[in-house]
């Protein structure tokens, strides 16, 4: 289980350490039974056609394996195929799992897939409410990172206790420039977060960034029509597994019509 294992899925290969196919799931007990781990979390994603579901295992505090299954929507007469590939985590670190998980995500969304909306993302942002990303205050217009946050992680210096949460602040001018040359490109790729969000990710206050929007003509946030269209798709979704080939068919084109009028919101079109 230690070795890494190259497998199709799709028409893209992915390349993970710790990974092996599995012919079935669930599998039994022995030697890879989860009779004590819980579902921590889904990641669907959806290219129109084919649907991929990575499950997150684990208890509180302890992510153990992830299970993806790949789920083929052939429009034909034959039922979908389902293909089960398991990662093992149980000797890597959290720090191990956030990379794979956003090289998992970030590779979906390179080979053309969308992820669809998590319908527990309310409930994991209400248990993350008071962690210290929350806790960006703000300079006039603009959102400055706190100390904890500079350079991604911070490491306390001997001797330097006294300059502990002295975070040197950019000037008005470095922050105006910064501003004016923040590029649509830039900001598209947060239109599927809330617009507070957004702001607090891109250190910037909530009118800067309206303005910013404005200049490039993006009159409404399009944070709630992608969300909108993201639910539309999950229930589409479901009607990829119909026996019904028609049904099939046609729920993979209304997939990837809304897939690709989200594709034209995050470029910026109207």
């Amino acid at each position: 289980m230690n070795n890494p294992t190259e497998t199709n899925m799709g028409t893209e290969s992915l390349n993970f350490e710790n990974s092996m196919p599995l012919s079935v799931w669930p599998i039994g007990p022995v030697p890879f039974g989860c009779s004590c781990c819980q579902v921590l979390r889904e990641i669907v994603h959806t290219n129109g056609i084919n649907v991929t579901k990575l499950e997150i295992h684990g208890r509180l505090g302890i992510i153990c394996h992830a299970i993806l299954t790949d789920r083929s929507g052939s429009t034909n007469a034959v039922a979908p195929g389902h293909q089960y590939q398991m990662f093992d985590f149980c000797k890597k670190s959290i720090e191990y799992v956030k990379q794979f998980l956003s090289q998992y995500c970030f590779h979906r969304s390179q080979t053309g897939y969308v992820i669809v909306q998590d319908p527990l993302s309310g409930f994991y942002e209400a248990l993350c409410v008071g962690f210290l990303w929350d806790e960006n205050f703000k300079n006039g217009d603009f959102m400055q990172p706190s100390s904890s946050h500079a350079g991604g992680f911070r490491m306390d210096q001997p001797g330097n206790s006294n300059n502990r949460g002295k975070h040197p602040k950019p000037s008005l001018s470095i922050q105006r420039e910064r501003t004016r040359n923040l590029t649509l490109k830039d900001i598209e790729k947060y239109f599927h977060l809330p617009i507070e969000e957004a702001a607090r990710s891109l250190d910037l206050s909530v009118t800067v960034l309206k303005k910013i929007c404005r200049r490039y003509g993006v009159l409404r946030w399009p944070h709630r029509k992608i969300q909108s269209m993201e639910k539309q798709i999950v229930l589409w979704t479901g009607k990829l597994n119909s026996n019904d080939p028609e049904e099939r068919d046609r729920a993979a084109k209304i997939i990837l019509k809304l897939q690709r009028g989200i594709t034209k919101i995050r470029g910026g079109a109207r």
